[in-house]
């Protein structure tokens, strides 16, 4: 076991990996009643592409899945509802789903260890079956998109707005439209085109760009394998953000996660093994024109 001490605040962390490959951290609080729990994964709202473990194809998940695996977590197959079951036993329990994890917790000062034991019971048994998921898609519909009226009619600004966005199949997008009133009573139905075509205009001065979620490979080779890799790259559609010539050469890549394994195959094959390839983060990116744009979520 690892132990981490921090002498300003006199606190040690206790630190473990177990054979299930968990990491459990530990902080001792001599004198406080109060106990605090949390669980969290790697798993948040960017994440709705990915590799599953042992398969080589890509898999695509709807926008608002974490949210929403973070909400019918707490349902259990016999009816009950875990976040009652802790709430009855005086525990004060909560989840939360951020760009790149989800986490359940709870404090309390008495009963830590029946608040545990449901804990554990209900972050590592889901319970799903189609109707109690099919109850539960609306989270996933507010996750993906929301608008407001701001003041104006009911359904004559934020609604047909959403819809130009939703019609062109765009995510990750944000219009703000401000209607400055010049005397003109536009009437519903001229608010609704006034705003459709506000956004309609500014989608039309805009650079639309895909995000992939990538693997950023650091690619080193000596001058006999480089075009080599740089004409396989061009074959995967892939341009290098950052090439680097000293006596070998550095080439810094974004490859989607789908095209990783056989792409390596082909550098490693057409190299015949002197190119070494590393896996420096994961991130997203897109292209523009002839340039890459790297994301950091």
């Amino acid at each position: 076991m690892q132990v981490i001490e921090n002498l300003k605040v006199k606190e040690k962390v206790y630190k473990e990996k177990l054979e299930n490959g968990l990491t459990v951290m530990i902080i001792p609080k001599p004198g406080m009643k109060k106990k605090y729990m949390i669980w969290g994964t790697h798993y948040g709202s960017l994440e709705n592409e990915f590799v599953v473990p042992g398969e080589e194809e890509k898999t695509v998940v709807p926008n608002g899945v974490a949210h929403f695996l973070e909400h019918k977590m707490f349902e259990q197959e016999n009816g009950t509802n875990s976040l009652d079951v802790l709430t009855a036993l005086g525990v004060e329990a909560n989840a939360y789903t951020t760009n790149d994890h989800t986490a359940y917790l709870y404090e309390c000062t008495d009963h830590f260890y029946e608040a545990l034991d449901e804990f554990m019971d209900y972050v590592q048994h889901p319970y799903f079956t189609d109707e109690n998921v099919e109850k539960e898609k609306g989270i996933i519909g507010q996750e993906i998109m929301r608008c407001s009226d701001d003041g104006e009619p009911a359904q004559t600004a934020g609604k047909p707005m959403l819809d130009v966005l939703s019609g062109q199949g765009l995510c990750n997008v944000a219009a703000v439209v401000t209607r400055y009133f010049g005397g003109t009573l536009l009437g519903t139905g001229g608010l609704v085109r006034a705003y459709s075509k506000a956004v309609q205009e500014g989608l039309s001065h805009s650079i639309i760009v895909e995000k992939h979620l990538a693997d950023e490979w650091i690619i080193t080779t000596d001058y006999n394998g480089i075009g080599k890799i740089q004409y396989l790259l061009a074959q995967e559609g892939l341009m290098p953000t950052n090439t680097k010539y000293t006596d070998i050469v550095i080439v810094t890549v974004p490859v989607p996660v789908d095209q990783a394994i056989q792409l390596k195959a082909k550098i490693i094959e057409g190299t015949n093994g002197r190119a070494k390839i590393q896996a420096n983060r994961q991130l997203y990116y897109g292209i523009v024109g002839k340039e890459t744009i790297l994301f950091d979520s």
